[in-house]
């Protein structure tokens, strides 16, 4: 009677159901397992089921149900079977046993589920997962700059609730002038396209930097490139160039979080500005604000992640300007995952990016000359050719940057009144010459003069010919800064420059 019961059960039962002794051994299967197996009822009895496991699960299989009929714990395991078509399927079995009134077991039952679709979406969800990963790993920055100024310390963590991947970035780079380059964003929404657009956004700011290290400029790029690009979406931003040798940040911001910067003296500066996300800005661009940084501070930029996790900003900000007072956080080498520590207590739902900088400064030595006296010019430009000597210039390159000094010093006298100062800084391997006034500001076009008769702007196109790199950026407090950046000396430029200097002038024959 009670056979038959189970019997009539299994018919109706569209589960996978089975009986089995206290050993283990099945005594009854339902249709369902023959219809999945293609076998018949015999050829699953005893053992005969096992022959149908996959080889490689065999041997588990084995072991966690041994521990179970031993122990008289219910059984739950996971394996592959081979389907009436010839190929293996996950199989899900819970076995419970049925114990006599002395409380031995004598009887298992068995209930099964065919979840391979589930396996092969958790498969095709895990690749899916590995290659957003490694995309997002790969629109990172691979290193950050490794410069005299600043050292730097990063991290990015997806949050919980993402399925795969965020739009979340970090950016860090170092010009050949020595200015520094940071940026973050949060692209709205998820997945990869969120993540392409992350990665154009990140290479639209890089592009324009490297032409024109102008903050409002590289966020206006990033605006037209998104709204042309991505029409439908739209992108928070923050922008910044720290300048060592005028120990500046300049910056500018798409709706984005205010960073914060921690002086030497412990005050907490929130870096606001204002400006609409990119994609909503269409004609309503944003202004940069400049302000001095300390040698010995603290800049923490980061994406809303970081203070939204109890959905409460105000805890958000609190636990934020909490880590920035911590001694513990601070003497952190890694002060961006210290502050991770420090206020996601709880992990966060959302991506989360923190970029940190500890601003060092540079110690340059500073030339004030007069450039309308001849003499001090004079001297300066001895002083920058024994400079570019010492760093393994040579021939044409330092006739080149003698002409380069005469057209700043000749345009210096047009547009500054007043004395300039000049830097020289030779900490990358190449020389940069700064020249920093104090007049009205002038500025650089790549290109001559419409007028072909007209002198104006052609000295310093001149320099720009001859020079690796040429910018003119206006000062944050008044006046210009004119940067050249001079060819790297190679060791095979150096020798070519010996030996024609050595075949113009050939030893007399001995």
């Amino acid at each position: 009677m009670h056979d038959g019961l189970i019997a009539d059960i299994g018919r109706r039962a569209p589960a996978l159901l089975c009986m089995m002794d206290a050993r283990g051994d099945v005594e009854y299967v339902n249709e369902r397992w023959i219809e999945l197996l293609g076998a018949d009822g015999p050829a699953l009895l005893g053992r005969g089921w096992m022959s149908f496991v996959h080889p490689e699960d065999v041997d588990s299989l084995v072991q966690s149900f041994g521990v179970a009929l031993a122990s008289g714990e219910p059984y739950r395991g996971e394996f592959r079977m081979r389907h009436a078509d010839g190929a293996f399927r996950w199989i899900a079995v819970r076995a419970e046993p049925e114990r006599d009134d002395r409380g031995v077991v004598v009887r298992w039952f068995g209930a099964g589920n065919d979840i391979d679709a589930h396996h092969r979406a958790m498969d095709a969800f895990e690749r899916e997962r590995l290659v957003a990963r490694s995309f997002q790993h790969a629109a990172l920055p691979a290193a950050l700059p490794d410069v005299p100024a600043c050292t730097f310390s990063a991290i990015y963590e997806a949050g919980r609730a993402e399925a795969l991947i965020g739009g979340d970035w970090y950016d860090a780079f170092a010009l050949a002038d020595g200015r520094i380059v940071l940026s973050i964003g949060d692209v709205a929404g998820s997945g990869l396209q969120a993540a392409v657009t992350m990665a154009n956004m990140r290479q639209a700011i890089r592009g324009v930097a490297y032409v024109l290290p102008d903050p409002v400029l590289m966020l206006e790029a990033a605006d037209l490139a998104l709204r042309s690009e991505s029409p439908d979406r739209f992108v928070t931003a923050f922008v910044a160039v720290i300048d060592p040798v005028e120990d500046t940040i300049s910056f500018t911001t798409a709706g984005h979080p205010p960073p914060l910067l921690r002086t030497p003296a412990g005050k907490i500066v929130a870096l606001e500005a204002s400006g609409l996300p990119l994609g909503l800005r269409e004609h309503a661009g944003s202004a940069s604000v400049s302000r001095t940084i300390e040698a010995g501070s603290m800049l923490v930029l980061y994406t809303d992640g970081l203070i939204e996790s109890t959905h409460d900003i105000d805890e958000g900000y609190r636990r934020l300007y909490g880590a920035l007072n911590d001694p513990a956080v601070l003497a952190n080498g890694d002060l961006a995952t210290g502050i991770r520590d420090s206020v996601l207590i709880e992990g966060s739902r959302d991506d989360v990016a923190i970029l940190c900088a500890r601003y060092a400064g540079v110690a340059l030595e500073r030339y004030r000359v007069d450039v309308r006296v001849a003499e001090e010019s004079a001297r300066f430009a001895a002083h920058l050719v024994a400079e570019l000597e010492r760093c393994g210039y040579a021939g044409d390159a330092v006739v080149g940057a003698e002409i380069v000094l005469a057209e700043l010093v000749g345009n210096l006298v047009r547009h500054a009144p007043g004395p300039a100062t000049f830097v020289i800084d030779a900490q990358r391997g190449h020389v940069v010459l700064h020249a920093l006034d104090d007049g009205p500001g002038y500025r650089f076009l790549s290109r001559l003069p419409t007028d072909t008769f007209s002198e104006r702007g052609r000295g310093l196109f001149l320099i720009s010919a001859l020079a690796e790199a040429f910018h003119v950026t206006l000062r944050p407090f008044g006046g210009s800064h004119a940067c050249v950046t001079f060819s790297p000396v190679r060791a095979d430029d150096a020798q070519r420059t010996r030996w024609s200097q050595t075949s113009a002038h050939p030893h007399p024959a001995g």
